[in-house]
C-alpha cells in the first residue's frame, strides 16, 4: 500500500504521511457508524473517493 514502503523520497513521505492519515480518518468513521450497514456503504464511496484522490 501507499504507507508501507519504507524506502523513498522526501514527497513520497509526505504522501505516505497523507495516505496514513487518510487511513486513520477512514477507519475512524466506519468504527463511529457502528452496525448500519447503509450509512457504512456511502462511508466507504466517500472513502474510495478520497484514495482515488490521492493519485
Amino acid at each position: 500500500s501507499c504507507c508501507s514502503s519504507p524506502q523513498c523520497t522526501h514527497a513520497a513521505s509526505r504522501r505516505r504521511r497523507s495516505c496514513k492519515l487518510l487511513w486513520q480518518s477512514a477507519a475512524l468513521s466506519i468504527a463511529e457508524m457502528g452496525p448500519t450497514h447503509e450509512k457504512t456503504a456511502s462511508s466507504n464511496v466517500k472513502i474510495y473517493n478520497q484514495l482515488l484522490g490521492l493519485w
